[in-house]
């Protein structure tokens, strides 16, 4: 894992300073910053929902971040071609379990953790048919306001066990890694919002 992580982190460097690269990759991390932004401000609201419409209503909105982020996101961009996702090994529900290769990056992830390091967010090159789309892998950290629902004194158990019989994201303290924070762009849709990064004042 730590061999993945030095290509990982050299491949960026080599990227940064090829001639063309440079500004397709500040604007994937200006993306993925805002992006986190807007999670982090979905979670708030789900917790202030969690206290005012109790426990069902805040799952519910929950399992639309997904779908809130990404057209969230594509208004910012300024294109379709991009999806939002959340994945995770250990999983809530089954429909977050992490695909191998997003997999692979959760794991680099734990490894940077095990070794008292921050997580740096990864690319993957994802094809589908004779396309292809980056994937902007974006690590995602138990904070004190996951316990309740995370953590070893889960406030909702009963009601956890019935929508997520599955569950195994628990037991979980501040620090661990709960999943990851996944955009899917094409690069037709990556250039297109470099460009008009580049043409602003």
């Amino acid at each position: 894992m730590a061999g993945m992580k030095l290509f990982f982190v050299l491949m960026i460097l080599f990227l940064a300073a090829v001639q063309g690269w440079a500004q397709p990759l500040k604007s994937l991390g200006l993306i993925g910053n805002r992006v986190q932004e807007r999670f982090e401000t979905l979670v708030q609201e789900d917790l202030s929902l969690l206290e005012k419409e109790g426990f069902y209503e805040a799952a519910k909105f929950f399992r639309n971040f997904p779908r809130e982020l990404t057209y969230w996101t594509q208004d910012y961009v300024g294109d379709y071609r991009v999806k939002v996702e959340l994945f995770a090994l250990q999983y809530r529900d089954i429909g977050n379990l992490a695909p191998p290769e997003v997999a692979e990056s959760l794991e680099n992830f734990l490894e940077s953790l095990r070794l008292g390091e921050e997580p740096l967010p990864q690319i993957i090159i994802r094809e589908r048919g004779e396309k292809i789309f980056y994937l902007y892998v974006l690590p995602l950290k138990v904070k004190k306001s996951c316990l309740p629902c995370h953590g070893s004194r889960i406030r909702f158990q009963e009601e956890l066990r019935e929508l997520y019989p599955e569950d195994q994201a628990r037991e979980l303290k501040v620090g661990d890694l709960r999943g990851a924070l996944v955009i899917e762009i094409a690069p037709e849709a990556l250039n297109r919002f470099a460009s008009k990064l580049s043409k602003s004042p």
